[in-house]
């Protein structure tokens, strides 16, 4: 669970500020450390039919299989076009700096597939109010 602050409202839309703490951020030394970072973010969330007002502070929840569909696309298809493009430059015959080079040129190229996806994204992997 995520807790954020409501920063604006639309007519189906509510927009939450959530702060981003990197596994650091518990450490004890993080003030004598430079890698501690923090980071807000806004979250778009469906409207519900409860009453909120801007400044609210709202718990955020978000579902396991929305968490599976983000793993799967941002972590396990993209090592999966790497390592096909890979193979198949290699039974291609292809260079070793060949094959590198086109593997790791699919990731942009899916990436920009994954932005025209947004769309679908948003219906599929929900954000809720809890």
């Amino acid at each position: 669970m995520t807790i954020g602050i409501i920063k604006k409202i639309t007519d189906d839309q509510i927009f939450v500020e959530i702060e981003c703490k990197e596994a650091c951020e518990q450490c004890s030394q993080k003030s004598n450390c430079s890698l501690s970072q923090l980071s807000h973010r806004v979250v778009e969330v469906r409207k519900n039919n409860r009453k909120y007002h801007i400044n609210d502070k709202v718990e955020l929840e978000i579902s396991e299989l929305s968490i599976c569909y983000s793993i799967i696309f941002a972590y396990v298809v993209p090592l999966l076009c790497v390592l096909g493009m890979l193979v198949v430059g290699c039974l291609a015959g292809w260079s070793e700096s060949i094959c590198g080079i086109c593997s790791l040129s699919i990731l942009p190229v899916y990436y920009l597939f994954l932005k025209k996806l947004k769309n679908w994204f948003k219906k599929s992997i929900t954000i809720k109010i809890k």
